[in-house]
């Protein structure tokens, strides 16, 4: 029964559905924006081509539907990920297409699905195609194998032949996203192919003069469980070699429903007005408010009652009393008149005016002198005087001995060797030595003695040996605080280090040892090392130089 006012649809009758396209390399979050169902495709890239006419191996297209996801939850979308490099060399090989996928959560490590990429092409041979649960076997002498879900292993990397290296095996998908495809083994002349991205990454191919191989191709990833269904692969969908929105391009697309807000209905009659609830506490007291301005002057008030006098202050002291002058001479008595009767006394007169004053006495004798000042501060130094001439010359002494001569030192070490590599270099490879084959690295040869072909090896040491010191190395490397990178110059006839230095995160992508040094015997050949601790140290370039 419906009630009444309400019709009886589902609401997913109404649901739009909207389409969020991914089509930039690399990996990022996106929000689920309402719960329900989302419907996901992913096209892995083609590989490279080589400039001697081999073609690229394809990805492939990978869809299913992923349910019960909720708004808000987080998706981790990655697209055109972890295509291996090409080998390098003047053939110009091709690197392996990247993998595209999605997994739940902020990073990678919960794959729902995964469209592997193809392998990269060398010389005449080509890539292998991406697969499910095997991908294919680049083609050539020493091809990269494709990556095996079954195994649960990368492809393995072809064999390096006439001098050149060999290609890398490819990775597992890890927390930054689909499994990596293989480094191609290098050679001056034909690298290898790199091989694709994956699930499991295709393996690297093997390099050599003519004898050289694709990449392998990246596996891809989709199983039907209870939140997981309608798991479908399009092979060889994936014809680009890039990420774009063009059919064939590197790209995953989600597509989701939402249901749009009905219109509003009319307003209803408004209810009896509820009780009137207990008074709710008094408010905090309010900050004060500003000063208002100041008002006008009032009017003066009338004039206070006049103070107390003050007390009397000290009387000062008395000044000294001049010399009294000289009395004047008297005059001479008159005659005394007879006394009359006395009258009556008559008005008291008006005061006469004041007489003049007197002369002034003569000024009495000096005083005594004071008593002394006290003494003056000194005065400001005056300015040095000139300086003086020099004196004479003493005369020169007589000359010592010879000294006995000393014992003769190591032989000198004028020369600098240079090991480097313009390719990505895997940890636990080493790098060539320039001047016999350009930059460029690949697997440690095995211990040799005497005369070796090998790019990776600089020799023989001359007849007195060689001192090895002086050592500086630079890459392209940006650590975490937890990785660091260890540069190891090594004597491959015995196996020992003579000298190494450790790159880390407070390094500035470099380190040096200008302390140490390290001794080759006659005859042996050395090598250089990198041996990292950590993702960001695997796959960079380098440099390294060192005096012998």
């Amino acid at each position: 029964m419906v009630a009444a006012g309400v019709l009886g649809f589902s609401s997913s009758a109404f649901a739009e559905t909207k389409t969020e396209t991914f089509t930039s390399k690399g990996c990022t979050t996106w929000t689920v924006p309402s719960s329900g169902a989302v419907t996901i495709h992913a096209t892995g890239a083609a590989g490279g081509e080589s400039g001697g006419g081999g073609s690229g191996g394809k990805g492939d297209e990978v869809s299913a539907v992923l349910s019960g996801v909720s708004a808000g939850e987080k998706l981790y979308v990655c697209v055109d990920s972890g295509g291996g490099a090409a080998g390098g060399g003047i053939f110009g090989n091709g690197a392996g297409g990247g993998a595209s996928g999605v997994s739940l959560g902020s990073n990678f490590l919960e794959p729902v699905l995964v469209a592997g990429g193809g392998g990269g092409a060398s010389g005449g041979y080509g890539g292998g195609n991406a697969g499910m649960p095997v991908a294919g076997r680049g083609s050539g002498n020493t091809p990269g194998g494709g990556g095996n879900n079954t195994k649960a292993e990368g492809g393995a990397g072809g064999e390096g032949r006439e001098g050149g290296s060999d290609g890398t095996i490819g990775a597992k998908f890890t927390s930054e996203g689909p499994g990596s495809g293989g480094s191609g083994g290098y050679q001056h002349r034909t690298g290898g192919g790199g091989g694709g991205g994956g699930y499991f990454g295709g393996g690297g191919g093997g390099a050599g003069q003519i004898e050289s191989g694709g990449g392998g191709g990246g596996t891809d990833y989709c199983v039907d469980t209870a939140t997981v269904s309608g798991c479908k692969v399009t092979p060889e969908a994936g014809t680009q070699t890039g990420a774009g929105s063009g059919a064939g391009d590197a790209q995953v697309t989600i597509e989701y429903s939402v249901i749009p807000p009905g219109p509003t209905g009319p307003t209803g009659p408004t209810g009896p007005t509820g009780p009137q609830g207990s008074t709710g506490p008094i408010g905090a007291t309010g900050v004060t408010g500003a000063t208002g301005p100041t008002g006008p002057t009032g009017e003066t008030g009338p004039t206070g009652p006049t103070g107390a006098t003050g007390p009397e202050g000290v009387t000062g002291a008395t000044g000294p009393q001049g010399a009294a002058g000289a009395n004047g001479s008297n005059g001479t008595t008159g005659a005394a008149g007879a006394t009359g009767s006395t009258g009556p006394t008559g008005p008291t007169g008006p005061t006469g005016e004041t007489g003049k004053e007197g002369a002034a006495g003569a000024t009495g004798p000096t005083g005594a002198s004071g008593a002394g000042g006290v003494t003056g501060a000194t005065g400001a130094t005056g300015p040095t005087g000139p300086t003086g001439k020099e004196g004479a010359k003493g005369a020169t002494g007589a000359s010592g001995s010879t000294g006995a001569t000393g014992s003769t030192g190591p032989a000198g070490n004028a020369a600098i060797a240079n090991f480097a590599s313009s390719q990505n270099v895997p940890s636990g490879n080493c790098l060539n030595y320039t001047e016999l084959a350009g930059q460029g690295n690949g697997s440690c040869p095995r211990a040799t003695s005497g005369y070796s072909l090998s790019n990776l090896l600089a020799g023989p040491a001359p007849a007195n040996g060689e001192i090895v010191n002086n050592l500086y190395a630079d890459t392209n490397a940006t650590l975490s605080s937890r990785e660091s990178a260890l540069v190891s110059v090594i004597d491959n006839t015995t196996g020992k280090t003579l000298l190494s230095c450790t790159v880390t995160s407070s390094s500035n992508h470099s380190c040096s040892n200008a302390k140490e040094s390290g001794s080759a015997a006659p005859g042996d050949n050395v090598e250089v090392k990198i041996t990292g601790s950590g993702s960001n140290c695997n796959n960079k370039q380098w440099r390294v130089r060192f005096r012998y």
